[in-house]
């Protein structure tokens, strides 16, 4: 039940390519049956990465779109409209106190030169009929008026007025639900190691399609920051449960392949969604649509040929029947004959059954494990600080972005771009080259890049310090996707789920 790399090589200093057995561990914390080789013995003699296996493949790529739909909506339901107080006729003259609509907006005082507009959070008073500009002001006391926002007429920033003394409540509730997403990712990363891949996947879209509801339904700023910190967690759970499951089913030779053509359709969703935003115009709206197209992947339940159980995982927690069963379903659906392969004088039940000499209870394992296995602990601290450095960095990059016009759809529509490219470069290249030279390579470019933005940015034309900004940003996409790949190849299946949510 772990996988197996022929090819893998050392990493800052060295990450090992290892086969787990006694003899290398003691007494392993993984292993209680002797080890098998899934990659090399078991997963040949059901059809390998045949018909089926490609099936399945592409049938968990769709999801990807939906649930970066999901994820990439807080960028929309965040971003800060236009906005001014709304004018409040009683601090105007007398003779100016009946205007209505644009004409009372035009008799308002507005800020002096150079910024000659009217203020977000202050109401300018008259001092006398005539006055143009006084230096009195007070709050806003009738409200705002908001703009529109990437498509938008209104998100939660105009519907809650989170504007001037409650801008803060912005932040906070982008914070929550980071941390709903970094919450989701450790409890069903531990979850799907224990109850499997499958049975996360359906209860974290449950999950996700009722608090995506409630979302969309909240009636106060309180109510919408817990709910979407539940939403954030269910996503978290549906989309690493996913991206395991892909890989578990995959031989070594197309696990990229499989894993960046996912990305892409996560990408997809990515440059879908401001599009929805302009049809649907509302931010509850869009909410109500995204969770809709949540709800379709509920027949990735009510189908199990859709998303079967990983058979690699049934193996590594001694779950026997189940696993021969799903191997069955396999080995059927890709077209290889029982009678010759699975039951013939060397047949693979028969083996498996021997391995057990008799009935073998399940045996499931935590990330705690990883503290008596000092390779595998020291990988996962090793790729876990990139990964972390990787996503970290990219912050930097956007900063030197944000003098572009129009704002929000030139960082939006430039990053998700850089995302399909790195992805691309990657599968371009890893295979040819290795996972170790490529994320190597990267690093140091992400390195480069940032410390020639730090040392000389008020020295470079606008144009290269773009260019490098942009060509840092590839690289640290390239860092944080190759660096989590790596480390669910070389981890063991049994905590896969669990380490990867945590890295």
């Amino acid at each position: 039940g772990v996988s197996q790399l022929p090819d893998l090589a050392a990493l800052f200093p060295r990450i090992t390519t290892f086969r787990f057995s006694s003899s290398q561990l003691g007494v392993s914390p993984f292993l209680s049956l002797p080890p098998m080789d899934f990659d090399g013995r078991v997963l040949p003699r059901t059809g390998g990465f045949g018909r089926f296996s490609r099936f399945l493949a592409a049938a968990l790529w769709l999801p990807n779109v939906a649930l970066a739909l999901g994820f990439f909506s807080e960028v929309l339901f965040t971003e800060e409209p236009e906005h001014h107080c709304r004018p409040d006729p009683s601090l105007l003259p007398e003779p100016l106190r009946n205007l209505t609509g644009t004409d009372l907006l035009d008799a308002l005082p507005r800020r002096p030169l150079p910024s000659s507009s009217w203020s977000r959070c202050q109401l300018a008073r008259y001092r006398e009929p005539g006055a143009q500009w006084s230096n009195e002001s007070s709050p806003c006391t009738q409200g705002w008026e908001f703009g529109s926002s990437a498509g938008l007429r209104s998100n939660i920033i105009s519907q809650w007025n989170l504007v001037c003394k409650d801008h803060w409540r912005v932040p906070l509730e982008v914070v929550s639900y980071m941390i709903g997403w970094l919450v989701g990712f450790i409890t069903f990363g531990s979850a799907c190691d224990r109850f499997g891949r499958r049975t996360v996947f359906v209860f974290s879209l449950l999950l996700v399609i009722l608090s995506g509801v409630g979302v969309a339904l909240s009636l106060d700023y309180i109510m919408f920051l817990l709910i979407r910190a539940i939403y954030g967690s269910a996503l978290a759970g549906s989309f690493l449960s996913l991206y395991i499951a892909r890989l578990e089913i995959c031989d070594p030779a197309h696990r990229l392949m499989v894993t960046v053509v996912a990305h892409l359709f996560w990408v997809a969703g990515e440059l879908l969604l401001p599009g929805l935003a302009v049809l649907c115009k509302e931010w509850y709206i869009l909410q109500g649509v995204i969770t809709a197209s949540l709800a379709l992947l509920l027949v990735y339940w009510g189908c199990k040929s859709l998303f079967p159980e990983s058979p690699r995982w049934l193996l590594a927690t001694q779950q026997l029947d189940r696993a021969k069963k799903e191997l069955r379903l396999f080995a059927e659906a890709n077209g290889v004959n029982l009678d010759s392969e699975l039951y013939g004088e060397d047949h693979l039940f028969t083996e498996l059954d021997s391995m057990a000499e008799g009935p073998v209870p399940a045996k499931y394992h935590s990330v705690c494990d990883l503290f008596r296995t000092r390779i595998i602990w020291k990988n996962s601290l090793i790729l876990g600080f990139t990964a972390f450095i990787g996503t970290g960095i990219q912050h930097c990059y956007l900063q030197n972005m944000l003098g572009y016009r129009p704002h929000f759809y030139f960082v939006y529509f430039l990053t998700a771009v850089t995302e399909a490219v790195s992805a691309v470069f990657l599968l371009l290249t890893v295979n040819k080259f290795g996972r170790r030279a490529i994320l190597l390579l990267c690093t140091i470019i992400t390195g480069v890049s940032s410390l020639l933005l730090l040392a000389l940015t008020d020295y470079l034309f606008p144009g290269i310090a773009l260019g490098i900004s942009i060509l840092g940003i590839l690289a640290s996409y390239a860092v944080v996707v190759l660096g989590i790949f790596f480390a669910s190849e070389v981890l063991p299946t049994v905590i896969r789920d669990e380490d990867v949510g945590e890295i």
